[in-house]
């Protein structure tokens, strides 16, 4: 299937672009990820996923609107923007 992808500034130095189109074989975010990682390494899993295998600490996955965890369902066609949550005072 294949799939849109936005990058947050912060993730563009570890991917080196804003945008990418993936084809991949999952249909959830978790499959996403995984292609994500053959395609840019390993820093962007590290980044985006925690070491229980959640969401890492301030990272939201939207598309369409609607906020994903990694066992979310994907549909082909989909844009699924990547943000780094802006916290402090």
């Amino acid at each position: 299937m294949c799939v849109r992808v936005f990058f947050d500034p912060i993730f563009c130095r570890l991917t080196g672009t804003e945008e990418a189109e993936l084809v991949i074989d999952g249909t959830d975010l978790g499959g996403l990820v995984a292609a994500l990682a053959d395609r840019f390494g390993g820093g962007i899993r590290e980044a985006l996923v925690d070491a229980h295998g959640g969401m890492a600490p301030g990272v939201v996955a939207l598309a369409d609107g609607k906020r994903l965890n990694l066992d979310s369902p994907i549909a082909e066609g989909v844009e699924v923007a990547f943000l780094k949550a802006i916290v402090g005072g």
